[in-house]
Parts: structure tokens; sequence; C-alpha cells
């Protein structure tokens, strides 16, 4: 039997339908990879700003503390408060009560000097900021971290 032309025609037509769905499909989800990848790489830049900002407070901190009957601990607090401050402004305070602060003053590495170390700990597993599409687990990390190092003092 011979089929026309038109009849080919009218075949194919729920082909280019079906087609389209899957080129779609494909289309979104790539979009949507491409938007929590960028999230993600906007929280790990927020927690590394955050731990410079923390690590930089320490500086003024150390010499408005001296007086304090704990000087070291007075200094954390403040170093904490900055980091809080930072993540709260930029990501909410929700992700910022997530996140782990934990600063150390000590000698510096080969010196006498005394450094503040910072440490922003966030549990990107468990709080993302979008939630993952099915296969985005694999390039998205757990957890997200940023260290800061600052000396406060000459020695």
């Amino acid at each position: 039997m011979l089929r026309t032309a038109a009849h080919r025609r009218q075949d194919q037509a729920g082909s280019k339908l079906v087609e389209f769905s899957f080129v779609f499909i494909l289309f979104v989800f790539i979009c949507y990879a491409l938007a929590a990848f960028g999230m993600a790489l906007s929280m790990k830049h927020t927690l590394t700003q955050a731990s410079a900002e923390g690590a930089r407070a320490a500086i003024p901190a150390y010499q408005a503390c001296r007086r304090d009957p704990n000087p070291d601990q007075c200094v954390r607090d403040a170093v904490v408060s900055r980091v809080r401050q930072v993540l709260t402004d930029a990501q909410g305070a929700n992700r910022a009560s997530v996140a782990t602060v934990t600063p150390v003053l000590a000698t510096c590495q080969s010196s006498t000097a005394r450094c503040m170390t910072v440490t922003v700990d966030y549990p990107y597993g468990t709080n993302p900021i979008v939630p993952s599409a099915p296969g985005l687990g694999v390039v998205m990390p757990d957890r997200m971290r940023s260290v800061s190092v600052v000396q406060v003092t000459n020695g």
C-alpha cells in the first residue's frame, strides 16, 4: 500500500512532540542544576567572607578586651558575633544559626606572636539553599568550610 505525502507528515507529527518533551526536560534540569550550583558557590563565598571578617574583627577586639577578666574569651565572643552578623546579613538568620563558628586564639606558627584562627563550617548536605534535584547530590558538597588566620599581636 502506498502512502501519500500528507499521510506520512501526519504520522510524524506526534514524534515532534515527544522529541520536544525530552529536550525540554533536559533543558529545565540543566538550568536548575546551574542555579543550584550557583547558590552553593554563593554560600561558599559567604562563608569565606564571614571567616575573614571574623578574623579581622579580632584585631580591635584584642585591644579592647585587655582589661576584661577573661580577655581571650572576650575576643572569641567578638569574633563569633561578627561572623554571625556577616552570615545573617548575606544568607539570613536561619542559615547563620546552623553554621558552626570556631575561633582559636593561640601562638602563631614559627613566631611568638598571637594569631586568631576562625573556622566556619556549614552542613550543606542537611541544609541546602535549594533542594537538590535527583543526581545533583553527587556533585554538591555535604559540608562547606572556610578558615581564616590573622596575627593580632607583634610578639
